[in-house]
Formats: structure tokens, C-alpha cells, sequence
């Protein structure tokens, strides 16, 4: 059975590049755990979309582990997955909830994209998180991702 596809909002984007940089900043080496524990929480998402902790309208979160985030994410009816936020725990709580109703309307089609492969999917993300990491770490997040699309 293929994984479904699993997609980031920009902004969500957007908080993992800050978090990454913020971390990074504190140790070189936390920024990349970071990454590699939102990776991680991903996985789990897209092996077990509907075990996350159950949020209003819809949405589900997953937390992290070693981290103070947690992955916001919806599922849509058929399965794809549209990563929210990447939210602290404690800061500006529920900030992420406008970007449910855009979300929606994209996951039922409106203004939808078309949709890449599976495999594609995870590449692109990954390409993007790789661009937020040092080059050896970002690399080395290409092969990794590389080595499982080959799987």
C-alpha cells in the first residue's frame, strides 16, 4: 500500500525554517536533530494519520518528542495530508486556525494544484527542509529520502 501524500503548508514552512535557524543558532548540531525529530513525527504521521491527538474541525496534532512543537495536521477524505503548522507549545496558542478554511477548500479541490507522486512529494518537502540545514546535513536529508523512495 503507498503511503499517502503529505504536504506542508507554507507558513508551516516558514515556522520549521525559524525554529531550525533559532536552534541552530543555540548549537550547530540542534538544528539539525530538530529537523530530523519534525522528520521523524512525519513519518508516524503518514504511517498512522489518525492516531495523532484529536483537535477541533478536523485537525490532529503531533507532538515531538525532544522538542517543545508539535506537527498540526489535517486529513482529507482521501488521505492526503496537509501539514498545518509546525507550533510551539506555549507560544500564541491556535495562531495556525486560519489556515484551516484555505486548507479545506484545497483539499476538496478548489484552486487545487495538481498533484505530484507519492515519492515526489516527499522529495520536494524534503528539498525544502534540506535548504533550511547546513550543507552536509542537508545533503545527507536528500540521500536519506533518496534511499527510501528507492525502497
Amino acid at each position: 500500500m503507498e503511503a499517502p501524500p503529505l504536504t506542508f503548508h507554507q507558513e508551516a514552512l516558514v515556522e520549521l525554517r525559524d525554529a531550525v535557524r533559532y536552534y541552530g543558532a543555540r548549537l550547530p548540531q540542534l538544528g539539525a536533530d530538530f529537523v530530523a525529530e519534525v522528520r521523524r513525527v512525519t513519518a508516524l504521521v503518514v504511517l498512522r494519520p489518525h492516531a495523532g491527538e484529536p483537535m477541533a474541525r478536523g485537525r490532529r496534532r503531533w507532538r515531538c518528542e525532544r522538542f517543545p512543537y508539535a506537527a498540526v495536521y489535517r486529513v482529507a477524505p482521501d488521505g492526503s495530508i496537509r501539514v498545518l503548522a509546525v507550533a510551539h507549545h506555549r507560544r500564541r496558542p491556535g495562531y495556525w486556525r486560519a489556515r484551516t478554511q484555505a486548507t479545506t477548500e484545497r483539499m476538496r479541490g478548489v484552486g487545487a494544484r495538481p498533484a505530484l507522486p507519492n515519492g515526489a512529494l516527499l522529495l520536494t518537502t524534503a528539498s525544502r527542509i534540506a535548504a533550511l540545514l547546513p550543507s552536509v546535513a542537508g545533503r545527507n536529508l536528500l540521500k536519506a529520502v533518496a534511499a527510501e523512495r528507492e525502497r
